[in-house]
């Protein structure tokens, strides 16, 4: 392997262990949400959601891991035709953090009680 594709490959890992923390297919059933991209060939890997109606008007979350301090930056987005709005960024947050910023923000819960 070429040192692209191990950090590909090792992207990729990453990228799955974000959906597992943010609840995996849970997440998705719970909240409605679709991943709808994925960035892995970069320093920094993302996934992004489409997200359905929600409390805080937010129709996208993008999730970026930051490589060599293991924390997360989560940014809750309107895009519309006209522009693209952050509403709320949350940086330097942890993995096991991201399920209850999710559902504070947005008000949808991300599994069973």
């Amino acid at each position: 392997m070429t040192t692209t594709e191990e950090r590909s490959a090792v992207n990729n890992q990453i990228i799955n262990t974000m959906m597992q923390q943010l609840g995996g297919n849970k997440f998705m059933v719970m909240t409605g949400s679709k991943p709808q991209y994925k960035q892995i060939n970069c320093v920094n890997p993302l996934i992004a959601f489409k997200l359905v109606r929600n409390y805080s008007k937010a129709n996208y979350l993008k999730v970026t891991y930051m490589i060599g301090t293991d924390l997360y930056k989560m940014e809750f987005i309107r895009m519309t035709k006209k522009k693209i709005e952050t509403l709320q960024e949350f940086n330097n947050i942890f993995g096991d953090q991201l399920q209850s910023i999710f559902t504070e923000v947005t008000q949808l819960y991300t599994k069973l009680f």
